[in-house]
């Protein structure tokens, strides 16, 4: 299978705990995800066909609500007639990239824009995959990659300490001495930014760009509410006081 190639990703979790399955292909979709499931992997798949009406057929935005509830890994997208569905396709990619912590493969006959090719595809570093392909070399360079990427993952295992504070930043886990701190998605992520850049005076705009993804719009009241977040299950919960408001800037975290 000559043209199928998994490059290595700057993947994160230690295990694949569940894959998801997007596209409007569906008899092909439903091949793979009993090869998935004989391959003895977890896996979830969502019809996205605007032919079917009904609890099978998914919207991107229930897809990313799964896959964050779900911790998703990886997300297998095979999608049919992709020129008619491009922009959808890179919509959710975008948004994957911003909101998630999973490699991606692109399943496709081909017949991609050069644009999509180059601005969502290798600028994502997304893994494409043509059809047609032999199914069963297909699922053993699959295994090879997902084994390498958490044979790298568990290698490079980040935990920050800051007195009792510890973040593991692979495990997605946050603890306060003995007892784990309970926290969403971007919770997790915005203590994770504020640790790797402890005692640094962040600006509001900058906290939004880097912790959401995308640029400030005029509101970052959404980093004050996530700070009050944090503080509510941190500082007021165990009577601390990690993060400090900087007046006329932002915020800092530090342990003084």
């Amino acid at each position: 299978m000559t043209n199928i190639k998994f490059k290595k990703q700057p993947k994160k979790n230690t295990k694949v705990q569940n894959i998801a399955i997007i596209g409007n292909d569906i008899r092909f979709s439903r091949m793979i995800e009993l090869e998935f499931i004989r391959s003895g992997y977890i896996c979830e798949n969502f019809n996205i066909s605007n032919e079917i009406n009904g609890d099978n057929n998914y919207y991107f935005s229930d897809i990313i609500n799964y896959c964050t509830a779900s911790h998703c890994d990886l997300i297998v997208l095979i999608p049919d007639k992709l020129k008619k569905y491009e922009n959808s396709y890179s919509e959710f990619i975008n948004l994957s990239k911003k909101m998630l912590d999973a490699s991606i493969i692109f399943i496709s006959y081909g017949g991609m824009t050069l644009i999509f090719n180059e601005n969502i595809i290798k600028k994502n570093n997304i893994i494409h995959v043509r059809r047609p392909f032999d199914t069963e070399q297909f699922f053993k360079e699959l295994k090879i990659f997902l084994n390498k990427n958490n044979k790298i993952k568990t290698e490079e295992n980040k935990i920050i300490r800051i007195n009792d504070l510890t973040i593991d930043e692979n495990m997605r886990t946050a603890y306060y001495r003995e007892e784990q701190i309970l926290l969403t998605k971007k919770e997790f992520e915005l203590l994770l930014y504020l640790a790797q850049h402890k005692e640094q005076a962040l600006d509001r705009k900058k906290i939004f760009g880097d912790v959401w993804g995308f640029e400030h719009i005029g509101n970052t009241n959404v980093v004050d509410v996530f700070i009050r977040h944090l503080r509510n299950k941190i500082d007021q919960k165990y009577q601390v006081k990690f993060i400090h408001a900087i007046r006329g800037i932002g915020y800092m975290l530090k342990n003084k």
